[in-house]
């Protein structure tokens, strides 16, 4: 009877053994594509935030190149136009190159929007016809000055 005992305890062990490492594989793989799930999840957010930046700095662009191109018809308009300092807190860098209005910034990569003007007589308030616009202060003021558009920052 001991022999028997001993056999019926072996036996057992093997048997909690087997659920214990059954248990653990399922747990490993419900685990797996809970995490699986999680990571494709965050990858959607990540790309729909990178779209929505973009969105907005494309928005920012065109209607700064929108106001200049409606300055540069009527002799005399002015406006003073609210500008972001930032695009989800980085900051960013706006140009008028070459009778184009140049939006830069990084991400989570490099982003660059041109949006093309109607007339080349952009100027910054100094004259220069290719300027970086100072963003930090919130505002600009477009002013068409005798058929020459000049921004003031």
């Amino acid at each position: 009877m001991v022999g028997k005992s001993s056999k019926n305890s072996k036996k057992g062990n093997d048997k909690k053994g087997q659920i214990a490492f059954e248990f653990l594989s399922v747990y490993l793989v419900i685990i797996t594509f809970f995490l699986g799930a999680i990571y494709i999840v965050m990858r959607e957010s990540a790309y729909s935030q990178m779209y929505a930046e973009m969105e907005f700095a494309r928005e920012i662009t065109s209607r700064i190149a929108t106001e200049i191109n409606i300055a540069s018809r009527f002799i005399g308009y002015e406006k003073n136009l609210s500008i972001p300092t930032s695009i989800r807190g980085e900051a960013y860098s706006l140009s008028i190159v070459g009778g184009n209005v140049l939006l830069n910034y990084t991400s989570i990569a490099p982003v660059s929007f041109y949006y093309s003007l109607e007339t080349k007589n952009v100027t910054n308030k100094y004259g220069y016809s290719t300027f970086e616009i100072n963003t930090s202060k919130g505002y600009i003021l477009i002013k068409n000055e005798n058929g020459m558009v000049k921004i003031y920052e």
